[in-house]
């Protein structure tokens, strides 16, 4: 496993940027699912991507070291 330790600006820019095209496109992640607008607005750890990826990413790098190969 490669972890690619990318500035956190870098990946909320990528993570917005993805979030807002597959709700304006309407394109399905799977199953029929779509992403939702209220999604990108709202702080609902259940429902959106940006709110997980704002608190949880940043103790990733550490719990997956530990683990070891």
């Amino acid at each position: 496993m490669v972890w690619l330790d990318l500035p956190r600006r870098t990946v909320m820019r990528w993570l917005i940027w993805r979030t807002i095209q597959r709700a304006a496109g309407r394109i399905e992640l799977w199953n029929g699912n779509t992403e939702r607008w209220r999604n990108l607005f709202t702080w609902d750890e259940q429902e959106s991507v940006i709110w997980w990826a704002c608190h949880r990413c940043p103790g990733l790098p550490g719990a997956l070291r530990s683990r070891g190969p």
